[in-house]
C-alpha cells in the first residue's frame, strides 16, 4: 500500500460524556498525520480549541501528534469491521479514559 495515493477508514467511537457523530466513518488520506485527524474530529464536533479532546486507538493507545496514518492502518486497522471494510476505530472523549 503507498500512503501517497491511498487512503484510510477510520471508524470513531465516542467514550463517556463526548458528543456522538451523525456519520461515524471518515476517510483520510494515508499520508496524513494524527495531529490532521485529530483537528478534524475537533471540528466536526464543534469543540472549541482549547476544549479536551482525547483520542485513543483501539481503547489502548493514543497515538504521537506526528504519527502517519499509512503506518496506523497498517499496523492497527481491524482486518474487517461490521460492515465487511478494513477500518482504524478511533476512540475519543473530552476527559481521559484511558492511562
Amino acid at each position: 500500500m503507498e500512503p501517497n495515493n491511498s487512503s484510510v477508514v477510520l471508524r470513531f467511537h465516542a467514550i463517556g460524556d463526548a458528543p456522538i457523530l451523525r456519520r461515524p466513518v471518515f476517510r483520510v488520506s494515508a499520508s496524513q498525520k494524527f495531529a490532521a485527524v485529530a483537528a478534524f474530529l475537533r471540528r466536526e464536533l464543534g469543540l472549541a480549541p482549547d476544549a479536551s479532546l482525547f483520542l485513543y486507538v483501539n481503547q489502548a493507545f493514543a497515538p504521537a501528534p506526528d504519527e502517519i496514518m499509512h503506518n496506523l492502518d497498517r499496523c492497527f486497522a481491524d482486518a474487517q469491521d461490521a460492515s465487511g471494510t478494513r477500518a482504524l476505530r478511533v476512540h475519543y472523549c473530552t476527559t481521559a479514559a484511558w492511562g
